[in-house]
């Protein structure tokens, strides 16, 4: 009963498992594609299609279809209309999902609940936890949301890591060969989303020094600027715009990647715009196309600029420049690379397929932990963190052990290889800020960081802050993700209240408030009024949301502006 590791992209998504001698394998769909269009298409008789047909019929019933749901994940305001349903882009992950999930078991003739998704490094804890409810949904019990760049990494990481082990093969016991760190920069340009992040890969630790990424920026965009290039053409010839028509404007942005992906072979090609009985056909060279586009490769260098100034680094002291998803087959990405980075750009891994792998990888890797854990092996201690409850896991972990040590569910693999999965070790960093709401002298809100972007992880803080008035009835933590200071500008991650507070407290009577983000990505919260020791917790799960230590009362003051 294999565990499963699914790439949910914008455009094209693809799965992938590992096979009884450890090597990763994609998983083909239904109709025998490594890939499956993120398409989906509702018919008049109500039937859900998607993939590949789905993708076609858009050509025909554009107002049937609905596409780039990934891009709108975690947003409540953005359903698509079809048939008079509203669908949010959870409910449109999930029937992608599921679809890859059924695949899956028609493939390999077995029952899969297990999978471990693969989302943007630069994913907020919405999305991601929007990404986690779609695998719930499409019937998928999510074992880990892992950010794609890091699944990449760890892919390209690990055909190292299997060459080394048939050479010497892993004894129980014994430590893995010590090798020198190299510094590997991940640039994921996919459909929808991009993403940079640099790494230090060490045999078989993997430590992630820097993310930074735009999740409103991929090869979709490309699509457009040539899509509207065309169509400018198209209006000053017959001064009619086919952009006016759902049929004609999906006819032309795909006639516009299908331009794209042939100028990444050709310097030149010719294009065909057909609508309302009309037809222009035209010609656009390379050049042009970079031309249009270069602001949008501007906006991917930003980011490079940006990663390597936050994992205080060089260009010079960077090893790899490994390259991931299918928009980064345009010659104008490798050649920008080059230029920045002084590096030849590694193009050993599939683009396609290469996320995927690295997902069903540390599927395989979660199970071994797991059957380590049912065995009563010792459980690695994380420097620097205290349990909110030692020795103990919540129910959802329980829950997850559970699936993670079904008999049967790792007796394929070959001898040894648990014992290697067991060492392989990934170190992530957070994206964004986390912090709380707190009211400054003048009454007003502001956001006070407790775990800046980009700190490794596992983390532990602890900070102490003062009652917002006399005599206050009850406190409230509100838990914000964000790069502002502004709290509506910052996405609401959960909240607990500490109520009642004791009579006659001062104004600024301390509360010490401690964040404890894990590496899996499980943040728990404790507040304590260090007074007289009530508290109140939550734990923030993407599997579960957030599960309230204590009742959350909304009118309840913030805490006020830290005291120490």
């Amino acid at each position: 009963m294999p565990l499963l590791g699914i790439d949910l992209g914008t455009t094209f998504s693809a799965m992938a498992y590992l096979d009884a001698n450890g090597s990763p394998a994609t998983i083909l769909n239904a109709e025998g594609e490594l890939t499956t269009p993120s398409v989906v298409l509702f018919d008049e008789d109500g039937e859900v299609i998607v993939g590949r047909e789905a993708r076609r019929a858009a050509l025909a019933e554009p107002g049937r279809v609905a596409e780039c749901a990934k891009r709108h994940m975690g947003d409540p305001y953005y359903p698509r209309l079809i048939n008079g349903k509203r669908l949010s882009p959870i409910s449109l992950s999930a029937l992608i999902l599921k679809k890859m999930r059924q695949d899956a078991e028609r493939r390999l003739e077995t029952s899969i609940d297990g999978a471990v998704i693969t989302v943007p490094a630069y994913f907020d804890e919405g999305r991601r936890q929007a990404t986690a409810e779609a695998g719930r949904l499409a019937g998928l019990k999510v074992i880990d949301i892992i950010n794609e760049p890091t699944a990449a990494a760890l892919a390209y990481a690990y055909r190292g890591i299997l060459k080394e082990n048939d050479a010497k093969p892993a004894q129980a016991g014994n430590k893995p060969a010590e090798t020198p760190a190299r510094t590997t920069l991940v640039y994921d340009l996919g459909g929808g989303t991009f993403d940079v992040t640099m790494l230090q890969i060490a045999g078989r630790d993997l430590r992630v020094l820097a993310t930074a990424g735009d999740v409103r920026l991929g090869g979709r965009d490309w699509d457009e600027r040539l899509f509207n290039h065309m169509a400018d053409q198209f209006v000053h010839a017959h001064q009619d715009d086919p952009r006016d028509d759902p049929v004609s404007s999906q006819n032309l942005l795909l006639a516009a990647e299908e331009t794209k992906k042939v100028l990444s072979q050709r310097k030149q090609t010719t294009f065909v715009v057909n609508h309302a009985g009309k037809t222009f056909s035209g010609e656009i060279t390379r050049q042009q196309f970079d031309a249009l586009t270069e602001s949008l490769l501007y906006r991917s260098e930003s980011r490079l600029n940006r990663v390597i100034k936050q994992a205080e680094l060089t260009w010079d002291r960077i090893d790899d420049v490994l390259v991931v998803g299918g928009s980064t087959r345009m010659p104008q990405v490798i050649e920008m690379l080059r230029r920045v980075t002084g590096k030849e750009p590694n193009c050993t891994l599939s683009p396609d397929e290469a996320v995927a792998h690295g997902a069903a990888i540390h599927a395989a890797i979660c199970a071994a932990a797991a059957s380590a854990r049912a065995a009563g092996a010792p459980k690695l201690q994380e420097p620097g963190v205290a349990a909110s409850a030692p020795g103990a896991q919540s129910p959802e972990e329980k829950e997850l052990d559970l699936v993670l040590t079904r008999p049967g569910l790792l007796a394929s693999f070959k001898r040894g290889l648990l014992t290697l999965l067991r060492t392989i070790r990934t170190t992530n960093v957070n994206a964004y800020n986390l912090g709380v709401v707190v009211t400054t002298a003048d009454k007003q809100q502001r956001v006070t960081i407790l775990i800046p972007s980009n700190t490794q992880l596992p983390v532990s803080v602890k900070k102490r802050f003062g009652t917002a008035a006399d005599n206050q009835a009850a406190v409230t933590v509100r838990i914000v993700e964000g790069e502002s200071r502004v709290p509506d500008e910052c996405i609401a991650v959960g909240a607990c209240s500490i109520e009642p507070l004791p009579r006659g407290l001062p104004r600024n009577s301390p509360v010490d408030v401690t964040f404890t983000y894990d590496n899996s990505g499980r943040l728990h919260v404790e507040a304590i009024e260090a007074t007289y020791g009530n508290w109140a917790s939550v734990a923030i799960q993407r599997q579960a949301g957030a599960t309230r230590g204590a009742p959350v009362n909304e009118d309840a003051e913030v805490v006020a502006t830290p005291v120490s």
